[in-house]
């Protein structure tokens, strides 16, 4: 995979979905409950999920860049993407953000060699809502880089 200017909010976005869908599957609790990703998708599904099997779910949303002069020939595009999981448990909704950024952080030589410089954990974040029934956890996470590359001439 490669990230390229002219694709740079697709080519980010597959490049990370896939390494957190090949990473980051499941969790296991203290008391041995395992959860398991039921989705990965880039919004929160339309249609309200009121039952538990449909958890937990995880969330990257499309990335966000502005450019900026880097050089006299290049710009650099500064940009952040945020991954959020959410689960019916909260020690499970924790440790799927443990993993996510540890997948991340591991990634981020793989991330460099694709033109993504300076990727850092920005932000983490939670919340809950009351879906029926049950609690849901939302645990979040921001990713800010850097995307150098050579400017269009006219």
């Amino acid at each position: 995979m490669t990230i390229s200017k002219n694709t740079i909010l697709g080519d980010i976005f597959d490049t990370v979905i896939a390494r957190l869908k090949s990473q980051v599957t499941s969790v296991t609790t203290k008391s041995l409950d395992v959860f398991t990703v039921q989705t990965y998708t880039s919004s929160f599904p339309d249609k309200e999920i009121d039952n538990k099997s449909a958890y937990p779910i995880l969330i990257l949303e499309p990335p966000e860049i502005k450019w900026e002069n880097h050089t006299f020939t290049k710009k650099k595009a500064i940009g952040s993407f945020t991954i959020d999981v959410y689960a019916t448990n909260l020690e499970a909704s924790n440790l799927f953000l443990d993993k996510i950024i540890d997948v991340i952080e591991t990634y981020r030589t793989t991330l460099n060699s694709l033109g993504l410089f300076f990727v850092q954990l920005s932000d983490t974040n939670y919340d809950n809502v009351q879906r029926g029934g049950f609690k849901v956890h939302r645990r979040g996470c921001k990713f800010d880089f850097r995307y150098d590359f050579t400017k269009t001439r006219p």
